[in-house]
């Protein structure tokens, strides 16, 4: 399948990888008119995304609804504007205005803070969380730290890094040239 959120509607969507119509909706009445859903993500049993809120400096959530549609779940909520999201075997990682954050696939408690260092995309590995910071003038990079937190390091600096992807072996990243800033 393919899914995808769309942010004015306030769906999350998928459709088979061969076409066909309709597409099936898994969510509805997710903060719609444009706040969300924004980013999404996919394990084996659910789907995830993030909505923006509004105002978006507050009202963000981080959701799941299960693969073949069901309930919606608020993983984390009143979060400042959670604009990634990645997701692993145990865990759901996103960037938001506090920082880089983390929370049991289940969701309950409070986000781990893994970097106050915010970010503008996010993947995972076995070992660690990657996130792209772009700084106008002075440039960015590509920051990684431990899934069970620790302290975060560059991988790559001077970079104006936007969407990044790693597999087992290496960090992918696609790269601004110009250097202009995208507000990380």
């Amino acid at each position: 399948n393919v899914y995808w959120g769309n942010a004015n509607s306030g769906t999350v969507m998928k459709l088979p990888l061969g076409g066909g119509t309709p597409p099936t909706t898994l969510a509805a009445g997710q903060n719609g008119g444009g706040e969300g859903p924004y980013a999404i993500a996919v394990d084996a049993a659910n789907v995830y995304w993030t909505t923006l809120g509004a105002p978006v400096s507050t009202n963000g959530t981080v959701m799941r609804v299960p693969i073949g549609g069901g309930m919606p779940v608020t993983l984390a909520s009143g979060r400042p504007g959670p604009s990634t999201i990645a997701v692993d075997a145990t865990n759901v990682y996103w960037a938001d205005g506090a920082g880089v954050m983390s929370v049991a696939l289940g969701g309950g408690g409070t986000p781990n803070i893994l970097s106050a260092n915010s970010g503008n995309a996010v993947a995972v590995d076995a070992t660690n969380v990657y996130w792209t910071v772009s700084k106008g003038g002075s440039g960015g990079g590509v920051m990684k730290v431990p899934v069970v937190g620790g302290t975060p390091s560059m991988v790559v600096a001077g970079a104006y890094p936007t969407g990044i992807a790693v597999d087992g072996t290496s960090v992918y990243f696609a790269d601004n040239p110009s250097g202009a800033s995208d507000g990380g």
